[in-house]
């Protein structure tokens, strides 16, 4: 199809159009008889007849071709089918950038499936036959066993999976909360075992079949299933009996003291061995008193006894414990073990010394001629 090609043709600017006055009409060959004369076929008819013909087939995007008595139909067809697609597909009244328009919706017998062509793209649409044809045996999209290998998440960077699961259904619109949640939130790329997988909403239910096994706390080898009766005889009771307390925790403080906090919040402190049996020490002299061999042992009530042998070739004033008392010292006895047998008597002076006195039994002296022999044993806190 083409325009006129002949001598006498002007350009499209030139040519005659249809007068803007005048009664349209129908073309007669005429009747002379009649005296109806006939119809005079001006150019601008013509050229209106020929606008109307090749402007659809510009449309379609087809090129004029004087050799083609076909491309009328041809782009009948194509603006047919174009339009057709149009309805079916449908395109958005502006596009995001990026965006491509739609053009053709039509089943591909080389994709076996649907195609959709965009641009100058096409791509197969896949069918939930096609879905469940292909990944029946791994995902039955209708439910059932999975009995193939699954691969979820992301192979190149630590990313979280969460599953959810509501026992009536989806959630009604706004109700976003599902019954169970399963998080799983990967460690490094390519580190094993590095994840955690966190449930919540929930019941962990390990009553069936299944079980979870745990290191024997013993050798930390073998493996056993996990279970109340169980747990009961390798950790910390977890099932309060009638009248008594669960031990939720037990700590070590930094006095090395054992902490007990129970299931009503209530909370027992049990000292260290070393504490408990209270700290004895024991010497044949001492550097602080300068006299012989002494002793002391500190309980875990607070209370601190002591004593020493002393032996003076002078006696009176003051003299120092073997260890200061922190507080106060309460009480201070004399003993002669010599071979006169003098009295001796003691009394605290401060918290780090006593003094100390003797005599016979009718004159009390310090005597400065003879050795005395005596221990001392002292209480305090």
């Amino acid at each position: 199809m083409d325009l006129i090609i002949g001598t006498g043709t002007v350009a499209e600017a030139s040519r005659d159009t249809m007068p803007a006055t005048g009664t349209p009409g129908w073309a007669t060959d005429g009747n002379p008889a009649a005296t109806i004369p006939a119809t005079d076929f001006p150019a601008a008819h013509y050229n209106m007849v020929m606008a109307e013909i090749i402007q659809p087939i510009l449309d379609a995007g087809l090129t004029l071709d004087p050799a083609n008595w076909g491309q009328l139909s041809a782009a009948i067809k194509a603006l047919a089918k174009q339009a057709a697609s149009g309805a079916v597909v449908g395109s958005p009244g502006v596009l995001a950038t990026g965006d491509v328009a739609g053009s053709v919706l039509y089943y591909s017998s080389a994709l076996s499936s649907p195609a959709f062509t965009y641009g100058s793209t096409t791509v197969g649409l896949a069918t939930t036959t096609a879905l469940t044809s292909a990944l029946g045996n791994y995902l039955p999209l209708g439910g059932g066993n999975v009995t193939g290998d699954m691969d979820y998440g992301d192979k190149t960077k630590a990313s979280t999976v969460t599953h959810r699961f509501w026992s009536a259904g989806p959630p009604a619109t706004g109700d976003a909360t599902p019954d169970a949640t399963v998080t799983m939130t990967g460690g490094t790329p390519g580190t094993a075992n590095q994840g955690t997988m966190k449930w919540s909403l929930g019941t962990f239910d390990l009553t069936g079949a299944g079980n979870v096994l745990v290191p024997d706390v013993t050798d930390f080898t073998t493996q056993g299933a996990l279970g109340a009766r169980v747990a009961e005889g390798r950790y910390i009771s977890s099932v309060a009996g009638t009248g008594t307390l669960r031990v939720v925790s037990i700590v070590r403080d930094v006095g090395n003291n054992l902490l007990v906090t129970y299931s009503d919040g209530t909370t027992d402190t049990f000292p260290d061995t070393a504490t408990v049996e209270g700290i004895f020490t024991y010497g044949s002299s001492s550097t602080t008193t300068g006299e012989g061999a002494y002793w002391y042992q500190k309980l875990p009530s607070g209370l601190i006894v002591q004593g020493m042998h002393c032996n003076f070739t002078s006696i009176g004033g003051t003299h120092k414990f073997p260890i200061a008392f922190p507080n106060q010292a309460f009480q201070v006895n004399g003993n002669d073990i010599g071979s006169t047998g003098f009295v001796v008597s003691a009394a605290p002076a401060n918290q780090s010394s006593f003094k100390l006195w003797m005599g016979a039994p009718t004159i009390e002296f310090a005597p400065t001629d003879q050795d005395v022999q005596c221990t001392i044993t002292a209480w305090g806190y």
